[in-house]
C-alpha cells in the first residue's frame, strides 16, 4: 500500500513540475527582447527549475521535466505553422535535449557536491561549470540543430541563436537553481527578516543604483560590490535573492521596451548585458561560498574552544 501511495505521490510531483516548467517557459518567452529580429530570451527559468527538481527530489522527476518541455515546445512550434509530424518530431528532439542537459547537470552535482549542493567553494565551482556553463551546450546544440532542420532557423542566424540559447539556459540555472535549492535545503539566516539599519541601507542602495541606472547613468557596475556585500552579510540566502532582483530589474525593462538600454538595442548588446549578469551571479555565489566556509570554520573553532574549556 505504501509503495502505491509513493508511486502516486511521485507522479503528482511530476505533474506539478511539468506545469511549473511550462509556466516558466512561457515566462521566459515573455522576457524575449521584442525589438530584435529574433525574439531572444535572456533568461530561461525552466532550466533552473528542472535542475533544482533533480537535486531536491532525485532522478524520479525526469518525466515531469520531459512533459513540461514537450508541452511548451509542441504548442509553440505548432502555433508557428509547422505540420503535426514535423512539430512532434522537433518538439521531442528539443525536449529530450533539455532533459539530457538537466540529467547530466544533476548527475554531476549529486555525485560530487556536498549534501547541501551549494555550501562550499567546490560546490559552487561544480555548479557554475557543470551545472550550468558546460552542460548547457547540450540543449542549445540540439535545439538549434532541430530548428534549422525544420526550417525555423536560417543558416546565418545559427551562431547568434546558439549563443543566446546557451546564455538564456545558463542564466536560468544561475538564477533559479540556487534560489530554489538553497531555500529548500538550508536553514535561512534569521537576520534577513529582522529590521536593522544595515538591511535598510541595503534596500536604499539597491533602489538608488536602480533609479540612476534607469535614468541613463552608467552605474550598473555598482551591483557587483552590492551583491558581494549581501553575500558577506547573508551568505547564500541573501545572495540568491539579490541575484534574482538585480537580473529582473535589468531584464524586465528591456523585454518591455522601456529603460535606457532599449535605445538602438542590438543582439550584441543583449549578449553583453547577459554576460554582465552572469559575472554578477558567479562572483556573488563564489563570495557566498567563501563566507559560508568561513562561518562554518568559525563555528567549529568556537565548539572546540568550548570543549577545551569544559
Amino acid at each position: 500500500m505504501t509503495k502505491k501511495y509513493d508511486f502516486a505521490f511521485t507522479w503528482l510531483l511530476n505533474l506539478v513540475l511539468a506545469f511549473l516548467i511550462y509556466l516558466n517557459a512561457e515566462a521566459g518567452r515573455l522576457l524575449g527582447i521584442k525589438s530584435l529580429a529574433l525574439n531572444f530570451s535572456a533568461v530561461w527559468p525552466a532550466t533552473g527549475f528542472s535542475l533544482a527538481a533533480l537535486l531536491i527530489f532525485g532522478f524520479k522527476m525526469w518525466p515531469g521535466i520531459l512533459l513540461g518541455n514537450l508541452s511548451y515546445n509542441f504548442l509553440h512550434l505548432y502555433g508557428a505553422g509547422q505540420d503535426l509530424l514535423h512539430t512532434s518530431l522537433a518538439a521531442t528532439c528539443i525536449s529530450l535535449g533539455s532533459l539530457a542537459q538537466a540529467l547530466v547537470g544533476g548527475f554531476v552535482m549529486r555525485k560530487y557536491a556536498t549534501s547541501g549542493y551549494l555550501t562550499t567553494m567546490k560546490d559552487v565551482v561544480l555548479f557554475l561549470l557543470f551545472g550550468g556553463s558546460i552542460t548547457c551546450f547540450i540543449a542549445s546544440s540540439i535545439g538549434v540543430s532541430t530548428l534549422y532542420a525544420i526550417g525555423e532557423l536560417s543558416a546565418e542566424n545559427i551562431p547568434l541563436t546558439w549563443l543566446t540559447f546557451w546564455l538564456g539556459d545558463t542564466m536560468g540555472i544561475f538564477i533559479f537553481t540556487p534560489l530554489i535549492v538553497v531555500w529548500a535545503l538550508q536553514k535561512p539566516d534569521t537576520r534577513l527578516w529582522f529590521f536593522s539599519w544595515e538591511n535598510l541601507c541595503m534596500l536604499l542602495l539597491f533602489a538608488a543604483i536602480g533609479y540612476f541606472t534607469l535614468q541613463g547613468y552608467p552605474l550598473g557596475y555598482l551591483f557587483i560590490p552590492y551583491s558581494i556585500w549581501v553575500a558577506y552579510r547573508f551568505s547564500f540566502h541573501g545572495v540568491t535573492l539579490a541575484i534574482l532582483f538585480i537580473t529582473f530589474f535589468i531584464i524586465v525593462p528591456i523585454a518591455t521596451g522601456a529603460g535606457p538600454f532599449i535605445v538602438n538595442f542590438t543582439a550584441e548588446m543583449l549578449l553583453i548585458i547577459v554576460s554582465f549578469l552572469e559575472i554578477i551571479a558567479s562572483t556573488a555565489l563564489l563570495f557566498a561560498a567563501v563566507t559560508s566556509e568561513r562561518n562554518a570554520a568559525w563555528q567549529l573553532i568556537k565548539k572546540h574552544r568550548l570543549d577545551l574549556i569544559s
